[in-house]
């Protein structure tokens, strides 16, 4: 039923599409909300980020790879709404602090200045893995989101643990 819909959806056009949309949502609204709840910064603004994560996954959810939609939908509304509220780097010394229109004090700032030093030395995806690690996200949620084995995410995170 749900590869149904999924599948209806994506040759859609216009209120259909939009009425598939709604009814979609409605059924992953409470995941929305729960990781937008789980991150720092505004909980609408963050709930925003993941209806259109959704709307991607929608878009990109391909059921030949074998992996249901839910769980695949999670990923990626996780990633949009950690890079939407990814905090900076932390300084020793400095309290639990983030980039962005919060960073007014002296320890924000240092923080900023910090992760982009820190992420200038990178390229490519070592820069990505750099911030999702930032991020919090662990070595396995690198490996998944990536598509990689665990322990080739863990060779790239030494080499940027190396690199800092």
């Amino acid at each position: 039923m749900e590869l149904e819909r999924i599948e209806a959806y994506k040759a859609a056009t216009g209120r259909q599409r939009d009425r598939l949309f709604a009814a979609i949502y409605a059924e992953h609204k409470a995941l929305v909300g729960k990781i937008a709840n789980t991150r720092p910064g505004g909980f609408d603004d963050l709930c925003q980020v993941g209806s259109l994560a959704l709307h991607d996954a929608l878009l990109a959810f391909d059921p030949s790879h074998g992996v249901p939609f839910a769980p695949f939908a999670k990923q990626r509304i996780r990633w949009a709404i950690a890079k939407a509220g990814r905090p900076a780097a932390r300084v020793k010394g400095c309290e639990a602090m983030y980039d962005g229109p919060e960073a007014s004090t002296p320890c924000n700032q240092l923080d900023a200045l910090v992760l982009a030093e820190a992420l200038d030395r990178f390229t490519g995806r070592d820069r990505e893995v750099a911030e999702l690690l930032a991020a919090g996200f662990s070595g396995v949620d690198i490996a998944e989101h990536f598509g990689i084995s665990k322990q080739r995410a863990s060779q790239i995170i030494a080499r940027i643990r190396k690199g800092l």
